[in-house]
């Protein structure tokens, strides 16, 4: 045979070699771990966060001092419940009750806000977003790239305001 062509299949035989010594090798930092994995790592004690990835946070307690309550609005859950007349109270982030619409049963120091006329929906947020469209004239290609799509995002969320309820509410 050829001393070439040996030294060819050498150098692609070592190739392979490699290439499936970095695949084994690299085979966790290819993919996600798998959340049952990520277990083995934490103490049973430790608080996770409240998403499929499971990842520790903080024990002091989130989101900011105090109480807000949100008074004489309408109250929409998204659990299938009609939508309804509340008063909704939120201390340090978390959602700690709907009261019923003359219930005062709130703590003594939480800064109320009226929302009279308003429906409030704890929980949910709208992210219904239309930042990525592509403007006319741009080529297909960039059109329909994802990588485009998250600049072009990213560089309109620079120019969104809050709507004039979202301002009246966090006043």
């Amino acid at each position: 045979m050829n001393p070439a062509k040996l030294s060819l299949i050498a150098t692609r035989g070592a190739a392979a070699v490699l290439f499936l010594c970095l695949l084994v090798a690299g085979r966790p930092v290819l993919g996600q771990e798998r959340t049952e994995d990520r277990r083995r790592f934490i103490r049973p004690e430790t608080r996770v966060s409240d998403d499929p990835r499971r990842v520790p946070v903080s024990p002091d307690p989130a989101g900011p001092e105090g109480s807000v309550v949100l008074r004489g609005g309408r109250i929409f859950d998204g659990t299938g419940a009609a939508v309804r007349e509340g008063t909704l109270v939120i201390e340090r982030n978390v959602i700690t009750g709907i009261l019923a619409p003359g219930s005062t049963d709130w703590p003594a120091d939480a800064r109320v806000v009226d929302v009279t006329g308003m429906t409030v929906m704890p929980g949910l947020i709208d992210m219904h977003t239309h930042l990525t469209y592509t403007e006319a004239g741009v080529p297909l290609a960039h059109a329909t790239d994802e990588a485009d799509a998250t600049l072009r995002g990213v560089e309109r969320l620079r120019f969104t305001r809050p709507t004039r309820q979202t301002r009246r509410c966090a006043a």
